[in-house]
């Protein structure tokens, strides 16, 4: 009895500590109870949270399991045992924990958030946007499910709801790095960059290794143009945690600074990485870094399958029509509707490119359709580029699946992607078949990424065609798959699309026919009927 007594004072007062912040105090405290009871529950659950605080994560995991061998069924070390093991990179089982703890106790708020946590690392989207909504239902006051709820509504190219609910998260918390990260993720995702630097910046007040605020901070600072900070930066967050990508970024900055040194080593190391299918650069670094299709192709598929997996590579099927067949929903006849996607309907070297194409297209055969996921402007060009449009959609603030339907809504014929894999690209969008009601005939590409996108359905053929000013078209081999194929296309040679820059064209005839079928009738439609 009055060993108990004893063990139960040095508990309370290491919990005291605990609760302080005192972790070494703590720490001493839990040890004291343990060499008294080596199977007491509390001081081997808490210790290991003390070592999950401190960033031992293998004894905090040995702790743990200790404990739940005394307490098979505690929610609480059910629920923190996830954490560790998602730290730990086993995200399976940290998943697996989760749901144990929220059988146990369904009405446990944090292991709603745990186990989003652990769905995000598994790239189960919208599992985890349920996961954070269900804790935040329980507890509307964890921030932590609030600025984990971010995280998934940036992936989801959701950024207003993800910016409101960072900023939900800091009104809860202001002491939330992770929060600030998000915060600035979100301003940054919607071009805001110099708002994206603010919300690291705070982060790393915070947290100054905080490995996320720095690895965004160095992508950021890149695209100012602020390549040596930028590469101190993404090298100290690498030390601390690997990201997708970090290699080619890393790789990438130090030849925008002239680092040659190791560089032929570096590339080959990177080049086998790809091949064996990690994602370790970005089909945007790959095209700067490798003069080689395949691998451009391999990196890309690499990319669209991790970043996207939860969206098959389809859009739904259906044959290709003759403008003289195509009719709405209510069975009238109409035109083809052609919608662009794009962040840059402005004065940008892009638009610039393309306003002359956009201005002879015959208004009397095609319906043309902006998709403008990009800041505009209110310059004399800026006007004249969105006057040229049927229809002028503002589509910053839609997600990949409401820009989806949106696109499923319009009835759209041919989608045509100006970005590819350039930043505020949107392959999701691409990449996805959130409803059957998303039926095209042709995707396209053009001109700002010029090499393969993979955001296309398996049971497609590809072609990739280049287009100049006499309309050729014939293939790149960025798909090694593709059949060979010369054709000179007999459209109007006053047609202009600045001769000097190529008209790259990927074209996913969505027929389900044979391959030689398919390159067929996509390259007889884009002969026929894309030539105005």
């Amino acid at each position: 009895m009055k060993d108990d007594h004893r063990i139960q004072f040095e508990l309370e007062r290491a919990l005291g500590a605990h609760q302080a912040g005192d972790l070494a105090r703590a720490a001493r405290g839990y040890r004291s109870v343990l060499k008294a009871r080596p199977r007491h529950f509390d001081a081997l659950h808490l210790l290991g949270v003390v070592d999950l605080a401190e960033g031992r994560l293998e004894p905090a995991l040995r702790l743990l399991e200790s404990a739940l061998a005394v307490m098979p069924g505690s929610a609480e070390a059910l629920s923190n045992r996830s954490i560790v093991l998602l730290a730990l990179g086993r995200n399976e089982e940290a998943l697996a924990d989760a749901d144990a703890a929220i059988a146990h106790l369904p009405g446990h708020g944090a292991a709603h958030n745990n186990r989003g946590n652990a769905l995000v690392a598994l790239a189960r989207f919208d599992e985890a946007l349920a996961a954070y909504d269900a804790a935040l239902k329980l507890a509307p006051e964890l921030a932590e499910a609030w600025s984990g709820r971010s995280v998934v509504l940036i992936r989801k190219r959701r950024l207003a709801e993800a910016q409101a609910s960072a900023e939900r998260a800091l009104a809860l918390n202001p002491r939330l790095a992770d929060a600030w990260c998000n915060l600035g993720l979100a301003r940054h995702e919607k071009g805001d960059v110099e708002g994206g630097l603010a919300g690291y910046a705070r982060a790393l007040a915070i947290s100054p290794a905080h490995p996320d605020a720095l690895y965004n901070r160095g992508v950021a600072r890149h695209a100012q143009g602020d390549f040596e900070n930028a590469l101190v930066d993404l090298e100290a967050a690498r030390r601390i945690k690997r990201f997708d990508g970090d290699d080619g970024q890393i790789l990438h900055t130090m030849m925008n600074l002239c680092l040659w040194r190791d560089l032929d080593a570096k590339r080959a190391r990177l080049a086998d990485a790809i091949v064996e299918g990690a994602l370790a650069t970005t089909p945007f670094n790959t095209l700067g870094l490798f003069d080689d299709p395949a691998l451009h192709l391999r990196a890309a598929r690499t990319y669209v399958s991790r970043c996207f997996p939860e969206t098959p590579f389809a859009l739904a099927r259906r044959k290709i029509a003759a403008p003289a067949q195509l009719r709405s929903a209510e069975g009238a006849a109409r035109r083809m509707r052609v919608a662009y996607l794009s962040a840059d309907f402005r004065g940008h070297p892009t638009s610039y490119l393309f306003i002359d194409a956009l201005e002879r297209h015959d208004r009397g055969r095609f319906e043309t359709i902006a998709l403008s996921i990009g800041r505009h402007d209110e310059t004399p060009f800026g006007i004249r580029v969105r006057a040229a449009f049927d229809r002028f959609i503002d589509a910053r603030d839609m997600g990949d699946e409401d820009l989806a339907s949106c696109i499923a809504e319009l009835e759209v014929d041919l989608l045509v992607d100006l970005m590819g894999h350039t930043q505020l690209g949107r392959p999701g969008v691409l990449a996805r078949r959130r409803s059957r009601r998303i039926s095209l005939a042709i995707q396209a590409r053009w001109a700002r990424h010029t090499s393969t996108t993979s955001s296309l359905t398996r049971r497609s053929r590809l072609i990739q065609a280049l287009s100049t000013r006499r309309c050729a078209c014939f293939p790149m081999s960025t798909n090694p798959r593709a059949h060979s194929l010369w054709e000179w296309t007999q459209g109007h040679a006053q047609t202009t699309v600045c001769p000097p820059t190529p008209l790259f064209f990927a074209v996913s005839a969505i027929t389900g026919r044979s391959r030689r079928k398919c390159l067929r009738s996509g390259c007889a439609f884009y002969r026929k009927h894309l030539t105005a």
